[in-house]
């Protein structure tokens, strides 16, 4: 019966104790997945904010907002740059927040237009952010997350004062929130404890 008994604890504990070290390796595999969704999120927002920096500080850019001359749409904003880029659109306002000009991949104006009107709704966030950062955004009705980045458009010295600002949209490939939705959860469960 003693024996019995001092098994039976004996194999409780391991029991036990294996269960915990399971555990602790899935949550430090959780956090390591989610640390790299997390870098991967990064990367692509540093990339679309670089590229943001590069339009926006161009001379021609400069000129653009000022006279929206032809020349430079013929020669920049094409639907191969929007391809090029991986971006949904690219906005030129004036620094009264009226468009100056939009390119939209596959000229897909209604969804456009509701996502320019909520990157608009929020634009005293977006201000803070028009240095070079970006903001994840979501839209509700459409279902839609997506990268906005705003940059003040000046001279490529910055010698003048910004005329107005360039705004990218880069919509997030559904699939990657749904994918990465258990890693989610499973983080969030063991993080309270459950």
């Amino acid at each position: 019966m003693l024996f019995g008994c001092s098994f039976l604890a004996a194999y409780c504990i391991l029991k036990f104790h294996t269960f915990s070290v399971f555990k602790q390796i899935e949550i430090e595999e959780l956090r390591e997945r989610n640390h790299q969704i997390a870098r991967s999120i990064f990367n692509e927002l540093e990339k679309v904010a670089l590229i943001g920096r590069d339009w926006a500080k161009w001379d021609d850019s400069y000129e653009f907002i000022e006279d929206v001359n032809k020349e430079y749409i013929r020669s920049n904003l094409t639907e191969s740059t929007l391809e090029d880029l991986d971006l949904f659109s690219m906005q030129y306002l004036g620094v009264d927040f009226k468009d100056r000009y939009h390119l939209v991949r596959n000229e897909d104006l209604s969804l456009f237009s509701l996502l320019s009107k909520q990157v608009l709704a929020k634009k005293e966030i977006l201000l803070d952010t028009a240095g070079g950062e970006g903001k994840l955004l979501y839209d509700e009705e459409k279902n839609i997350f997506f990268w906005v980045v705003v940059q003040m458009v000046t001279d490529s010295r910055e010698m003048k004062t910004a005329n107005g600002y360039l705004v990218m949209i880069k919509l997030i490939d559904p699939t990657f929130f749904s994918e990465n939705q258990h890693n989610y959860r499973c983080a969030d469960q063991n993080r309270l404890g459950s």
